[in-house]
Formats: C-alpha cells, sequence, structure tokens
C-alpha cells in the first residue's frame, strides 16, 4: 500500500465522528425549538404591547374629550359669573323704568 492508498480515518474514528455529529445535531435542535418558544413568546408580547398602546390611545381621546368639556363648562360659567351682574342690572332698572311709567 502507497500512502495514495492509505485510509485518512479508520472505521472506527469515523464512526465515533458521526456518533458527535449526531449529538451536536441534537442539541442544537433542542436549542432551536428553544430559541423558538422564546421568539414565540416575544410575537405574543409585541401584540399585547400593540393592543395596550392602543386602549392607551383612546383613554386619551376619552379625557380630552372630558378635558374640553370641562374647559367649555368653566368659559360657560366664567360667563355667566361675569355678565351676570350687569344682566341683572339692567332688568332691575328696566323694571324701574317700568314701575315710574306705569
Amino acid at each position: 500500500m502507497g500512502d495514495e492508498e492509505k485510509e485518512w480515518y479508520s472505521n472506527k474514528q469515523l464512526f465515533e465522528q458521526l456518533d458527535q455529529f449526531k449529538d451536536n445535531f441534537r442539541d442544537l435542535r433542542v436549542e432551536m425549538e428553544q430559541t423558538r418558544s422564546t421568539i414565540n413568546k416575544y410575537n405574543g408580547l409585541y401584540e399585547e404591547v400593540g393592543k395596550a398602546r392602543e386602549e392607551i390611545d383612546a383613554v386619551k381621546g376619552q379625557v380630552n374629550k372630558l378635558q374640553e368639556r370641562a374647559k367649555g363648562r368653566s368659559a360657560a360659567w366664567n360667563g355667566i359669573k361675569s355678565w351676570g351682574g350687569w344682566i341683572v342690572a339692567i332688568l332691575t332698572m328696566v323694571a324701574g323704568y317700568l314701575k315710574l311709567i306705569m
């Protein structure tokens, strides 16, 4: 046998290497399953965060509407307070003139 005809590895060595590859692939498969489950959990959390953001935006819109209503009521009340005295004074003056005329 010459150098070219020599086997690189014996059958035993090849078997041991294949067995190692098989174990490595098994470990890799387990790690890939764990990665998939982690990704699925992340996707679920991402969807929940999206729903929570939509709910928060809806609540913010409701709060803004309530604040605008409160501002409108406050402005109306301030107008009544500001002009109420003038209106009462004018009505009293008109009533006084009507008394004098009649």
